[in-house]
């Protein structure tokens, strides 16, 4: 049964591989005092179910009843939404490992190494753990593994666990610092089954090295250069330093160069009005470059972290920037009437739901969904990402409720939706004039682009 209440992805079904054989049932650090009470020991050939069930279900009363534990208050992750496992869909959807004692760079903002100190534990294999997991149901098609660092080529199993993972149907997503190639991703990031986010930070070779303490800057954009070959889902993290200031416009050229065509932008969280100011300023002037140069932005959790005085800073300066393109390239521009609702849904469908994630154009893009001048809603929630709570997306699961907005874009106008087995038939109407039907539906998790001038559809693998 599902229930409407304030939790997250890992609460209801994940949890953190963290080295010496512990595990928590979040993504905080096992390094964090909030996550002490909460560690699991881990035996390499098996999994202490019982263990995770009985903290869930204790979180679980816990928020239902109202009451966040305070390990959650600070967390973006947590969402009101309702709460349930989707038909067939794995007992455990999230799972982290991260083997954060091993790394070959030495960043000199890593909290791992600066606040923590973290003991140079080892990383044993769990391969019979997650064997037994899958041959239980436990993971499979509908799981998401997040390998994260450290560095993660290094890890000692990765060839075996990574294909144990494949054949189980699970989708696999690497936070990586791209100095060492992974051959064997290639094919897998070409059929949209594996996703990589770069740490490449900045273009500069004297930056990078300043910044990362090893002279590895080109070498990393080379390797993702040639991920970004494979056509996949590949993204590029600028974290904003003091070191990498000025740099915005540089790392959105040297990414187009590469053919990198997804930015995540993220942010130490800083402390200060004037810091919060400074970074929500380079956050708009980021973007902005981006539309220029034609680059999807991502935010990081640090965004999400950062406050309501950065969000709403941030907010102000990327109006301003959407305000001076619009003077600019005003007879580029037109002002877009849409009106969207579900008609119906695929013999194959499960549902009728559709998911509006985002809009944009190759000179204004929109990512605030708030943003949107909404005339008329008559059963569309907006709602947060769960990982990128200050981003929104539409949402519906009635049929003819209608979504009637208005937007200011360039001549080319492109609508993104999120397509997976639960998605219905949707209509789109334009400017009162014309209209197309759009069938979202898809047996695996896709982004759906609807080109509003064309009236074409493309279709692209994109881990969510």
């Amino acid at each position: 049964m599902n229930f409407e209440y304030r939790s997250c992805q890992f609460i209801e079904g994940g949890f953190t591989l963290w080295p010496n054989n512990k595990a928590t049932p979040c993504c905080l650090s096992i390094y964090d005092s909030f996550m002490n009470s909460s560690q699991l020991t881990v035996h390499p050939e098996s999994f202490p179910l019982g263990a995770w069930q009985k903290w869930r279900e204790k979180t679980r009363e816990k928020l239902r009843g109202g009451y966040v534990p305070s390990e959650c208050r600070r967390c973006p992750l947590l969402q009101k939404g309702t709460w349930g496992k989707m038909p067939n869909e794995p007992f455990f959807s999230t799972i982290n490992i991260i083997n954060s004692t091993i790394c070959n760079i030495r960043c000199n903002f890593c909290y791992l190494t600066k606040e923590f100190k973290a003991p140079d534990y080892r990383f044993d294999s769990h391969l019979g753990m997650f064997r037994d997991m899958a041959a239980k149901g436990l993971i499979g098609s509908g799981s998401v593994i997040f390998w994260g660092g450290g560095e993660p080529a290094l890890h000692p199993n990765l060839r075996e666990m990574y294909a144990l993972f494949r054949e189980a149907g699970c989708r696999q997503h690497f936070d990586t610092n791209a100095t060492i190639y992974m051959d064997f991703l290639q094919e897998d990031l070409a059929a949209g089954l594996t996703m990589l986010s770069c740490s490449l930070m900045t273009p500069d070779p004297g930056t990078y090295h300043a910044v990362m303490g090893r002279d590895l800057g080109p070498q990393t954009w080379a390797n993702a250069a040639k991920y970004a070959a494979s056509g996949g889902d590949i993204r590029a993290k600028f974290l904003m330093l003091p070191e990498n200031e000025g740099q915005e416009e540089s790392f959105v050229l040297a990414c187009k160069e590469r053919g990198i065509q997804i930015a995540n932008v993220d942010l130490e969280i800083y402390q200060g009005v004037s810091a919060a100011s400074l970074m929500a300023h380079r956050l708009a002037k980021f973007c902005h470059y981006a539309a220029v140069y034609g680059l999807d932005v991502l935010h990081g959790n640090g965004v999400a972290y950062a406050g309501q005085n950065f969000l709403e800073t941030y907010r102000e300066a990327q109006q301003k920037n959407r305000d001076r393109i619009l003077r600019e390239y005003k007879e580029r521009c037109r002002r877009w009437s849409l009106s969207l609702s579900v008609v119906g849904q695929a013999s194959e469908a499960l549902a009728n739901q559709a998911f509006l994630l985002g809009l944009g154009s190759d000179l204004v893009p929109l990512v605030d969904m708030r943003c949107l001048s909404v005339k008329r809603n008559m059963g569309w929630s907006a709602k947060p990402y769960a990982f990128f709570s200050e981003h929104f997306f539409y949402f519906t699961e009635q049929r003819y409720m209608s979504l009637d907005f208005e937007a200011i874009f360039a001549e080319r106008l492109v609508l993104r939706f999120f397509a997976h087995p639960w998605s219905g038939i949707i209509k789109i109407d334009i400017n009162g004039k014309n209209s197309m039907m759009v069938n979202l539906y898809s047996p695996n998790n896709r982004l759906v682009e609807v080109d509003l001038m064309t009236q074409v559809c493309t279709y692209r693998e994109r881990s969510f």
